[in-house]
């Protein structure tokens, strides 16, 4: 039994929660943008279904004919469906950052662990009511109006509550269960990295194959037996046609009083062991530390021994200790797969159609120049991090830096990129002369971008660092630095494709009404040499930069 003291603690901490959410959000300024663009992108969504939903009750107060599918059980696999929804939502977020609060040690000093789980709870909550209480009005009000029910609009409060008090625990179980999982599981702790890229995987290709979408066609019509989709009759007591069942509504809620706080105990217990717990990581001796810097020091040393001999040992020192950091911290990299997720649609289009589309060797081949300048050159003096006034005081270190990072960079984009840019060619839409053509193309810009990176990355750096996934902070590259990067790359693609391509010079020439082909070729041809040559200058400007940079 919930007291009234206990109750202040309880919204005192999820009003903490929540303030300390809304600060480290307002300080994202993109991330702010980011989410008032998708806003702005769903209204016309939500406004279509408004305008189905009200017809819907236009028809079922007239009498008119609907489609046979529209039911009860219907409406109660749905609701069932948006409470499964939401709990793997809650889930995924405790997975991922919301499963520690912010000052453990303060809270749990002064707080019991249920007092901070509910907390917690109640202020994850308070977010999803935040997130979703004004598109439920809406496609609820529309259905309403249109069947001049008072029912639906009324008992949107308690359906809304019920589901959230069935998910956001049960999705913060699962969640907090999981997160202690690969704390104190070693095989599951030593290989989270691994284990998180397998189920992102796992994850996309349920959807690019549409495998997702039929097991929710299969498990849909039994999701209207479970408890939290039957409070969904109390939306329509008053609805013409569509009747519901008052004794369902009564059995959700009593079913909901009696499961919904063994939920927050359980997840209470769990949280508690979790918080308490140390990793397995932790505790272990150096042992593990040495192997992993011995396995990344021999992949490091092995990729330095491909650089020229006249190539000096300080040089060849920055190579391997670009590639140290990178396998020690590979989150640090991680902005390098945003792109991949607009390649959703071509993954879906390659896997109906089993042909790979004409513009994807092109495209990838863009990405691939991209990813190496943005990989190690694009923020070289930021990445130095504590070391950068040493490597800036120490004789040509600043310029070893700069050709090291620039030589890393182009060794571990090189080979994969142009090998994955030849494969795909090879088995797409590409001749075998187009195909050598594109992947020598692809490696005279993988060089040139890693070199046109380094003027724009120290002219634009960042020393700070930012979240960039499960609550974890590392310092990339600034936007001002991607921004020019990009826009600097991207006549790369169509450059690629004039020169590679046998018939794309003729058909731009048709299109321009220019005299011929080669012309179009030529033109191409003389946009990569002064592309080649504004990212020389640029390394030019980073190595003269380096030598004359000072620290405020």
């Amino acid at each position: 039994m919930i007291d009234g003291i206990a109750f202040r603690r309880h919204r005192l901490i999820a009003r903490t929660e929540l303030r300390r959410g809304w600060r480290k959000m307002r300080e994202r300024k993109t991330q702010l943008a980011v989410l008032g663009f998708v806003g702005l992108m769903m209204t016309f969504p939500v406004l279509l279904f408004v305008s189905i939903l009200h017809g819907l009750g236009t028809d079922l107060r007239t009498g008119a004919d609907v489609p046979g599918f529209i039911s009860v059980e219907q409406l109660r696999s749905l609701v069932s469906l948006a409470w499964f929804g939401i709990a793997a939502f809650v889930a995924i977020r405790t997975v991922n950052y919301r499963g520690d609060p912010d000052a453990p040690a303060g809270l749990l000093t002064t707080v019991s662990a249920f007092d901070a789980v509910v907390g917690l709870l109640l202020a994850e909550t308070i977010v999803l009511v935040g997130w979703l209480a004004i598109p439920m009005t809406v496609l609820v009000g529309g259905f309403a109006t249109g069947a001049h029910a008072v029912a639906p609009v009324l008992a949107l409060p308690v359906v809304g509550a019920i589901v959230l008090a069935w998910a956001v625990p049960l999705g913060f179980l699962v969640g907090i269960a999981v997160r202690h999982a690969l704390l104190t599981v070693e095989p599951l702790a030593r290989n989270k990295t691994a284990i998180t890229i397998l189920a992102s995987v796992v994850y996309f290709g349920l959807l690019i194959t549409d495998a997702f979408g039929a097991v929710l066609s299969a498990v849909f019509p039994f999701m209207a037996a479970m408890p939290p989709g039957w409070v969904a009759d109390l939306l329509l007591l008053d609805v013409p046609t569509l009747a519901g069942a008052p004794l369902r509504v009564l059995a959700s809620l009593a079913i909901t009083i009696g499961v919904v706080p063994v939920l927050v105990l359980a997840s209470a217990r769990v949280a508690e062991a979790h918080w308490l717990a140390d990793g397995v990581i932790e505790g272990d001796d150096e042992s593990d530390a040495d192997a992993e810097t011995s396995a990344g020091a021999s992949t490091s040393e092995r990729l330095a021994d491909l650089l020229p001999d006249g190539v000096g040992r300080p040089t060849r020192s920055v190579v391997r200790t670009v590639v140290l950091r990178a396998r020690r911290a590979p989150v640090r990299l991680l902005y390098l797969a945003y792109p991949l997720f607009g390649a959703f649609p071509l993954a879906q289009d390659v896997y109906r159609t089993g042909a790979i589309p004409s513009y994807t060797p092109w495209l990838l081949a863009g990405f691939a120049v991209w990813a190496a300048g943005s990989a190690f050159t694009l923020n070289v003096l930021g990445d130095q991090g504590a070391t950068m006034p040493a490597v800036l005081s120490a004789p040509g270190g600043g310029r070893h830096v700069v050709v090291g990072s620039a030589a890393a960079g182009t060794l571990l984009a090189l080979v994969p990129g142009v090998g994955l840019v030849a494969i795909v060619g090879a088995l797409g839409p590409l001749a075998p002369v187009e195909t050598v053509a594109l992947a020598a193309i692809t490696a005279v810009g993988v060089v040139g971008a890693t070199l046109l990176a380094t003027g724009i990355g120290i002219t634009f750096p960042r020393f700070g660092s930012v979240q960039v996934a499960n609550n974890r902070e590392a310092t990339v590259p600034s936007k001002s630095a991607f921004a020019i990067y990009s826009l600097l790359v991207v006549p790369f693609v169509p450059v690629c494709w004039l020169l590679a391509s046998a018939s794309a010079p003729g058909s731009v020439a048709d299109t321009l009404g220019v005299a011929s082909g080669p012309a179009v070729r030529a033109v191409a041809a003389v946009v990569l040499v002064t592309w080649l040559a504004l990212a020389a200058g640029s390394a030019r400007y980073a190595l003269d930069r380096v030598q004359h940079y000072t620290l405020d």
